[in-house]
């Protein structure tokens, strides 16, 4: 209602300005045109532009005729047609009557557009005093009314439309009745404890990935998380690429959500090591959602855990075929973290073939160096020495030592240095 009421007094000043420019402006302008008026420098100066104007037109006319008639023309030819122009544009040799007619039509003509921009002047400043300098002492006026009020005349003002109150009160029932119905489904329904596990149940049931992780998406339980992360790594072989990029998403959020938890941990490494294991797109898709970030710090977090260590030396195996994806790994302390799991988890056979596998991979091409700086030869060899019995250690482990020896003399003194020609031998 106060917005209204200043509406009101907004629109009462446009209408009064226009009334006066109307009743009163307009008329004492032309009161005033019937006075003497001084001849202002714009008035001269139109009526000059006007007299040059006419001197182009006819001068234009002129030349355009005798273009028409393709005659060519000599001086004193030319000079004649000037001469003609020149005399009717100035009314030499014609009468005293034509003469004042011609000037008369120059300064009336003139006249009008002065006229005009003074009548566009005057009423555009009228407005500006009266609208735009005016609306300040407006609403001090309005103010002011309201202070001088009585408190109900205030207080109406203020007062809430009556469509608006009515459908406050519609909005404010809908919600106490929600409330109801709300606490009478807690009471009826099953607890969060039982939703959770119905939930987890459905989970290990189904084949369905993108379902799957859409309940991952939208629940931050512990439970749920892990047994999602379990049964995606039983589903990846089969996975669409855009349920593939779902998955990826959500596995690695739920890792970064609940690093303490090892089972969650060890399903995420084993579905991002799924993933992984076919394309390069797949591998540098994974990189992309921080797959490699959360692999290295669930291994870094849980180094006690075989299941976990394992399944990241397979995921970092698989993504380290990448070129791209072995820069962010050395970044990340990717290699230390297999040699620290094939240090920890010596007697598993599991974790030491696929840390072979890794350190395979992670040497091939230029980084054999750093990655024999950073333990890798020791922990290959070890690794023989362990499983003697295993043949794809005994084979993954001397493709590795073939990786870090090969066209390296410093690394093949090291190798046989630190007994690697013995394991192989043996």
């Amino acid at each position: 209602r106060l917005q209204a009421r200043f509406k009101a007094e907004v629109k009462e000043m446009a209408r009064k300005a226009i009334s006066d420019v109307r009743d009163v402006d307009v008329a004492k302008l032309f009161e005033n045109e019937l006075e003497p008026q001084t001849e202002n420098h714009y008035f001269l100066d139109t009526c000059n532009k006007i007299k040059h104007d006419a001197l182009l037109t006819a001068l234009d006319k002129c030349l355009d005729s005798h273009q028409a008639s393709e005659v060519a023309l000599d001086k004193t030819a030319l000079r004649g047609s000037l001469v003609q122009a020149l005399t009717q544009l100035v009314s030499i040799g014609s009468s005293n009557a034509e003469q004042e007619a011609n000037e008369l039509h120059a300064i009336l003509a003139a006249y009008f557009k002065t006229a005009a921009k003074r009548f566009i002047d005057a009423c555009t400043m009228h407005i500006d005093r009266c609208m735009l300098q005016g609306l300040g002492e407006a609403v001090e006026k309005t103010l002011a009314g309201l202070a001088d009020g009585e408190d109900k005349d205030v207080e109406a003002l203020f007062d809430e439309d009556q469509t608006m109150r009515v459908r406050r009160a519609y909005l404010e029932n809908k919600v106490a009745r929600l409330s109801v119905a709300r606490q009478l489904l807690v009471s009826h329904g099953p607890t969060e404890a039982q939703a959770t596990r119905a939930v987890v149940k459905g989970i290990a049931g189904s084949d369905d990935a993108g379902a799957i992780v859409r309940i991952m998406q939208h629940s931050s339980s512990l439970e749920v998380q892990a047994q999602g992360c379990k049964r995606l790594g039983k589903l990846w072989a089969n996975l669409e690429d855009v349920v593939a990029e779902g998955v990826v998403e959500a596995v690695v959020k739920g890792m970064v959500a609940h690093l303490q938890s090892v089972g969650v941990q060890e399903g995420g490494c084993e579905v991002l090591a799924g993933l992984s294991i076919k394309k390069d797109d797949k591998r540098v898709a994974v990189a992309a959602k921080g797959g490699i970030e959360a692999v290295i710090n669930a291994m870094k977090e849980h180094v006690s855990s075989v299941a976990v260590q394992a399944q990241g030396c397979s995921a970092i195996v698989n993504l380290s075929i990448s070129d791209h994806n072995k820069v962010v790994m050395a970044a990340n302390g990717g290699t230390e973290a297999v040699v620290r799991a094939m240090e920890v988890h010596v007697s598993s056979a599991d974790v030491q073939l696929q840390g072979c596998k890794a350190l395979f991979n992670l040497a091939a091409n230029a980084g054999k160096v750093a990655v024999a700086e950073k333990g890798g030869i020791e922990a290959a060899i070890n690794a023989m020495k362990a499983h003697v019995s295993i043949a794809l250690v005994q084979e993954q482990g001397c493709m590795a030592l073939i990786i870090f020896g090969s066209h390296n003399a410093e690394n093949q003194l090291a190798i046989a240095a630190k007994g690697g020609m013995e394991v192989v031998i043996d």
